[in-house]
């Protein structure tokens, strides 16, 4: 008689037990360790990640466009700054125009 038996380990190992000679001859299933492996794989790359607590913002000036980069935590509300603008040799204002990624800062 063939009996299999799935592991409670999520079906990590695959027991098949033959009745020849009253032996138990364990065997491990390639084919099921690699499903499992790939369960286990993509389980852990689709995890939700945890938001980065600060994020890179572009400041652009009123008067003259320029930009620069800044950053800030995420929670904080849009900057507005005062800045020297080199274009019109000045300080002028700044406004966030928007975000360009998030820092592991």
């Amino acid at each position: 008689k063939l009996k299999i038996f799935l592991s409670l380990a999520r079906n990590i190992i695959v027991i098949r037990q033959l009745i020849t000679n009253n032996k138990l001859v364990v065997y491990s299933s390639l084919l099921v360790l690699s499903s499992c492996f790939t369960m286990f794989l993509t389980n852990v790359l689709l995890k939700k990640k945890a938001k980065s607590k600060h994020i890179m913002v572009l400041m652009e000036s009123l008067v003259s466009g320029h930009q620069f980069t800044q950053i800030r935590e995420r929670a904080a509300d849009k900057l507005e700054k005062i800045f020297f603008d080199p274009y019109i040799q000045k300080e002028s204002v700044y406004q966030e125009r928007k975000k360009i990624k998030s820092m592991k800062y």
